[in-house]
């Protein structure tokens, strides 16, 4: 597991990052969070879930049937499908809860600092964060905000009593849409007066690429070259939710 810490002057006023060029990182990854503004693109790319961790839900995107693994990324680091997860780009920076805090920090991947000078500063000489560091934090502190926004919307979905446990990875559960059609008129209104219809439409739209899950690594179509670190994946996050 990548270890983070945070990113301050007094630690890394003299240190260098080099920007993310493939995702070997993520090989061990079987599932990702997503926000809702991302989800019209990913769905058409790859299964899409949810999972509750901490009493939250949120969304994920599946890459294994199997912990350990991830079967969109294949031996050189190259990603294997149209759509790259928002928190993937981020890489090697995130944001981190403080304990006890209403607030994050920006952190970096212990890992990823180095002295080598042909890479990116994390600080100007004034102790300020670097032009390129600053958009990393503007881009994740943005997919942050959705993530509050998407956690409301999916707690509308639970209320509805519509999930059911997902047999495609341990702990993630899809919309039964039995029950959904089952739902009376009211509490059906309800969904669509709520703005949560599109996200579970694509959610359900997503769940016809679970057999991609099955094909291994590089037997699956290459995409063009990789995103832009920040942008370039045809989402800008955002979702609204009433």
């Amino acid at each position: 597991m990548a270890e983070y810490q945070p990113l301050n002057p007094a630690d890394h006023g003299d240190g260098y990052w080099h920007p993310t060029t493939g995702y070997r990182f993520a090989l061990d990854q079987c599932a990702v969070t997503l926000v809702g503004g991302e989800l019209s693109a990913a769905s058409r790319h790859m299964p899409v879930g949810l999972a509750r961790h901490q009493g939250q839900w949120s969304l994920v995107a599946v890459m294994s049937r199997e912990p350990g693994r991830n079967v969109l990324v294949d031996g050189s680091g190259r990603w294997r499908v149209g759509y790259v997860p928002s928190i993937l780009r981020g890489h090697p920076f995130a944001l981190v809860a403080v304990p006890g805090k209403d607030r994050h920090v920006l952190c970096v991947e212990k890992g990823s600092v180095t002295a080598d000078t042909s890479g990116e500063a994390f600080f100007t000489s004034e102790g300020e964060l670097s032009p390129r560091v600053s958009r990393v934090l503007k881009f994740l502190t943005e997919r942050e905000k959705q993530q509050i926004k998407t956690q409301r919307a999916l707690k509308v979905l639970d209320e509805a009593d519509i999930l059911i446990p997902w047999p495609i990875l341990k702990g993630v559960y899809r919309v039964d849409e039995k029950k959904l059609n089952a739902l009376e008129d009211g509490a059906f209104l309800r969904l669509r007066e709520s703005g949560v219809l599109p996200l579970l439409y694509a959610h359900l739209v997503s769940v016809g690429h679970e057999g991609l899950l099955d094909v291994e690594a590089g037997e699956a179509s290459i995409p063009d070259k990789l995103d832009d670190l920040f942008g370039g994946s045809g989402d800008d996050l955002t979702f609204d939710f009433h």
